[in-house]
């Protein structure tokens, strides 16, 4: 590993350790929440990542909805799971913000199966 990887992986392992220093009930919806939240996060950003590559002419929208997207849900997740003066709102914000992020995350995957050369419906389109 190099220098550099090595920087990341140490700021990664002091974030994720001072997060779960925040108290119990962050902890335990950690558990139960970082994984999906980060997967449907990742979705979003890749989806409009990938379709940023292909079209030239909105290349910038794109990369702004993909990078914007994942900053916006990752954000609101984190700030629900460490704000103390809401009672309430680490539940709620963090499983809304997970709720809405699986949404889009469904919708980004059907918009791109509908269109893919992969898709057995497109194949046998185009076979005809």
């Amino acid at each position: 590993m190099g220098g550099i990887e090595a920087i990341f992986v140490a700021v990664a392992l002091g974030e994720a350790a001072q997060k779960m220093g925040l108290g119990t009930g962050t902890g335990i919806m950690r558990m139960f929440t970082a994984i999906p939240t980060h997967a449907t996060v990742a979705i979003i950003m890749g989806y409009y990542i990938g379709k940023a590559k292909f079209d030239k002419k909105n290349r910038i929208k794109y990369h702004l909805f993909g990078i914007g997207g994942a900053v916006l849900f990752h954000g609101l997740y984190d700030f629900s799971l460490m704000q103390n003066e809401i009672k309430g709102l680490k539940l709620i914000g963090a499983l809304a913000s997970l709720y809405i992020a699986i949404r889009l995350s469904k919708k980004a995957i059907k918009m791109h199966n509908e269109v893919s050369p992969f898709n057995e419906e497109n194949q046998s389109e185009k076979a005809v």
